[in-house]
């Protein structure tokens, strides 16, 4: 979080090429949002396809560095990242405030989330021209807060009272919490996950404390409960879909996909 102000910056370029490159070829319509009220609400954009009910959809991106590392795709890139990250609170101008993955009345508009990690050519990015792939997972707000519910709830939080959520983080920030900056278990539907409560105090001035959430592992949460994955590569003057519908068995603790690809040329 202490590349605020950069962000904006990227995080435009990278609104652009999920447009461009996401959302257009596939058929979607879109509608960003682009007065403040609305945002901060949870709603970046209104996306729909055909004639399937409209999502409000809030776009989370992990822009701090080359994030991307799609299981065994070839980028050499020894700083990509495996996990996302859900924010808990934070400071700015010296007041606590609650991030975006708790109290589920706070952003009242946003229906789903897209996760994204992408993969550049260059460290910083000036243009859309320079991401070359991005992997992103769609998942239900709902669904969001029931995982980060229950992990809160195994450590006596409740995720939708703000009073102990404030009196975490100060705890953490003060040094009285166990188990802080490592993995730890839970269970979700009778099956069992990991997670990091992640505390950053060092080169970060919001000293955020967000949980981590793995996307790669075989018991990856993030792939096992999201609606859709995509996989978005530019390929010469073609762009490359791999999109799967993911529909997760919780008797069988298994997720069944079906696979998409597409290919489009720009």
């Amino acid at each position: 979080m202490s590349n605020f102000k950069s962000d904006l910056t990227t995080n435009d370029i990278v609104t652009q090429w999920i447009d461009y490159y996401l959302y257009k070829p596939l058929g979607y319509s879109i509608n960003r949002t682009d007065d403040e009220i609305n945002q901060n609400a949870g709603s970046d954009v209104v996306v729909q396809y055909l004639s399937e009910p409209p999502m409000v959809i809030d776009e989370k991106t992990a822009t701090y560095y080359n994030a991307f590392n799609y299981d065994n795709y070839n980028n050499n890139n020894k700083r990509s990242i495996d996990t996302f990250a859900f924010e808990i609170g934070y400071i700015t101008n010296q007041s606590f405030k609650e991030g975006w993955a708790v109290r589920k009345d706070k952003y009242k508009k946003t229906t789903h989330y897209l996760l994204n990690w992408f993969k550049s050519n260059p460290k910083k990015i000036n243009g859309i021209n320079d991401i070359l792939a991005m992997h992103s997972l769609l998942i239900k707000k709902i669904v969001i807060h029931d995982i980060v519910k229950e992990i809160l709830k195994g450590i006596t939080i409740d995720i939708d009272n703000s009073d102990e959520i404030k009196e975490l983080y100060f705890s953490v920030a003060r040094g009285n919490y166990p188990n802080i900056n490592q993995w730890n278990t839970f269970y979700y539907k009778n099956q069992k996950y990991s997670y990091n409560l992640r505390y950053s105090n060092s080169g970060y001035s919001e000293r955020p404390l967000n949980i981590l959430l793995n996307r790669r592992t075989n018991n990856a949460i993030l792939r096992h409960y999201c609606d859709k994955e995509f996989l978005t590569e530019i390929n010469g003057i073609s762009v490359n879909h791999t999109i799967f519908n993911h529909l997760y068995d919780d008797t069988n603790y298994s997720t069944k996909s079906k696979v998409i690809f597409s290919s489009t040329q720009i």
